[in-house]
Order: structure tokens, then sequence, then C-alpha cells
């Protein structure tokens, strides 16, 4: 059985809000969660430039196509890690804050809705790539497929909540 994955700093630096608990030893420090949400995005997108140039040298994919797929990837992630705390709705509006910023390169057709089901709601992602799944008679279309109308990505999420 693999152990569980554990976060690690790898440096000392690293950013936090003006009341949180380790913010002595922060290397940037902000007052509002708009400041460090985009300080991480501007890290993203100084980590992944250079990804999408040299992959896009290499591949016939525009540089669109490649940042949709980031923000589909760190839209995914969040609603995962979503699934570990108390509100995935919340971490669903704050992968949409950070991926919807005018400007950003991130900012693409990844977008992000809500089902209410039973009394409680859960946030999904519709991505901005299609992944093609649909081409294989046994994978069909995702429930975040970006070519399925909105009303059939509600009604797999609606399925996905009551099962």
């Amino acid at each position: 059985m693999a152990a569980s994955p554990e976060a690690a700093f790898v440096s000392g630096r690293f950013a936090a809000l003006a009341g949180d608990s380790e913010v002595e030893s922060a290397t940037a420090v902000f007052e509002d969660g708009d400041g460090l949400r985009s300080h991480l995005r501007d890290g993203i997108e100084g980590t992944i430039s250079p990804v999408v140039d040299n992959v896009r040298a290499a591949m016939r994919v525009s540089k669109r196509t490649m940042w949709n797929r980031a923000s589909d990837l760190i839209g995914q992630r969040m609603l995962q890690f979503g699934e570990s705390v108390a509100d995935k709705v919340w971490c669903g509006y704050e992968a949409e804050r950070l991926v919807k910023a005018a400007g950003s390169p991130l900012d693409g057709a990844t977008r992000f809705f809500v089902v209410e089901h039973g009394g409680r709601e859960e946030i999904f992602i519709v991505r901005g790539c299609c992944c093609h799944g649909y081409k294989d008679p046994e994978h069909g279309y995702c429930g975040t497929c970006p070519l399925l109308s909105q009303e059939e990505r509600e009604r797999i999420a609606y399925e996905a909540m009551s099962g």
C-alpha cells in the first residue's frame, strides 16, 4: 500500500494573509485574498509560460488550448482538494477567481456551475478543452465536456450527486 501524500515546503518561501498564524515567517504578506490569489496566479503563469511555449513549438497545439488545459487542471485539482474540506463549493469559487482573472492567459473557456440536490450544493467544472473521450464508444462524453449542453452537464452532475 502506497504512503499518503504529504505537503512539504521545498524552500522557506511562502505567502500568507496578514492575519495568518505564520505571517512572521512569510516572504510575502497580503491584506486580502485578492492579493494572495494574484500572487499565486503570477507564480503559476511564470512557471507554465515556458512549458506552453516549448510544447507549442514541438506540437501543433494552439497557445489558447494549452492555457485552457492549464486552467482545467488547476480547477480540477482545486475541486479535488475541496473533497477534503468542509466547503467544496468555496474551493470551486476560489478556483474560478484564480483562473478567471481579466488579462490572465488562464482566463479562457474553463468555467464552473453549482447543482443543488437533497439540500446540498456541489460545484462542477466545465473544461475549456475537450479530451476527445467521446470518440471511444466505451468512454463517451465526460460530465465536464465543453461539447455537451449545460442541461446535459447538469443532468450528469445531478445523477452523480444522487448515486
